[in-house]
């Protein structure tokens, strides 16, 4: 091999991302396509979506994905951020976040996933509040695993 060919073999730029579920993973019908840059937002967005009842005395999974996309599974195309309502009408929406969306059905790159149990909050019978608890386990995979957005 000659020592210039070496130099046109470079991976291919990704920006490291975040997508919090609420609940356990399910890879037949994609991971998604709204992201975070950072680890505690996704952790927090997987439970916006849970009712009080679940909130305070189900024990509850929250699964996070850690991932790299590569920057040509990045949506990039206007009319489509509009719709998935990362875009309004002006630009870019003021957020704090970081989001990143990719495009549906592209790789990401899954580096891990994180899933964290947390206890009840209160007691059903009693009514006295319980320490919550949380217990996570992160399985990693090296070298990432490729799955579709």
């Amino acid at each position: 091999m000659n020592r210039s060919e070496s130099q046109w073999t470079q991976p291919e730029l990704s920006v490291p991302a975040h997508r919090g579920l609420a609940g356990t993973l399910d890879t037949s019908r994609g991971l998604g396509q709204h992201w975070s840059e950072e680890k505690g937002i996704a952790h927090n967005l997987a439970g916006l979506g849970r009712t009080a009842e679940e909130m305070y005395y189900k024990p509850r999974t929250t699964t996070v994905i850690h991932a790299d996309i590569p920057f040509g599974s990045v949506e990039t195309d206007t009319p489509t951020l509009r719709k998935l309502d990362v875009l309004n009408i002006d630009g870019n929406k003021d957020y704090t976040e970081k989001e990143v969306t990719a495009r549906k059905g592209a790789t990401v790159k899954v580096k891990g996933i994180t899933k964290t149990l947390q206890s009840p909050k209160l007691d059903k019978k009693t009514g006295n509040e319980i320490p919550e608890t949380r217990r996570s386990r992160t399985r990693t995979y090296n070298p990432p695993r490729e799955m579709r957005a």
